[in-house]
């Protein structure tokens, strides 16, 4: 389906709440998210669920809205996130589809100019698999001078999210297919 069903449309609306406060408070040091970024939908409303699940934070919150390409184009989309002006050194959501949300995040760390730092609850230099079922892991991208942490949670902002959530230490690889 293109659309959010009755949980995913619950889900959006408590990440309102989640990217408001528990963001600022457990992520970024008190600092408010100032901007969300998800993939452009295809022309006929495919894969339009990341922007949909994002976009009721996005305008609740007052939020900038980015992201111009398609869910599949990690590499030009790693590119626009880290060569945005307005996105430099500021916390930002972002959105992605399952099966690239791997691809898209060692594209950005791909990208780091400094050392990249794993969280030691994880294998060393291993991105989880998110499964079909797990709409709650968040992976967290922080920067510290040069370097990155990169460490792992879960939303728990609806019942059962902490079953959902990816196991950070098996690991895998994604395919990132083109539907």
């Amino acid at each position: 389906s293109n659309f959010l069903n009755e949980k995913g449309k619950k889900r959006a609306e408590a990440l309102v709440k989640w990217i408001g406060t528990t963001v600022p408070k457990k992520y970024t040091d008190s600092v408010p998210v100032s901007a969300t970024y998800s993939p452009l939908p295809g022309p006929f409303g495919e894969d339009s669920r990341p922007r949909q699940l994002i976009s009721p934070a996005t305008f609740a919150l007052d939020l900038s809205i980015y992201g111009t390409k398609r869910y599949f184009e990690t590499e030009a989309s790693a590119d626009e996130i880290i060569g945005n002006p307005y996105l430099k050194n500021r916390p930002v959501v972002v959105c992605w589809e399952h099966g690239c949300t791997q691809k898209l995040i060692n594209a950005l760390l791909a990208r780091v100019p400094g050392k990249v730092i794993f969280d030691p609850k994880t294998t060393p230099g291993y991105i989880p698999v998110w499964s079909g079922s797990d709409f709650a892991s968040v992976v967290i991208l922080k920067k510290n001078g040069m370097d990155v942490t990169v460490s792992f949670s879960c939303e728990n902002v609806l019942p059962g999210d902490t079953e959902e959530c990816a196991t950070y230490t098996q690991p895998g690889v994604q395919t990132c297919k083109v539907y």
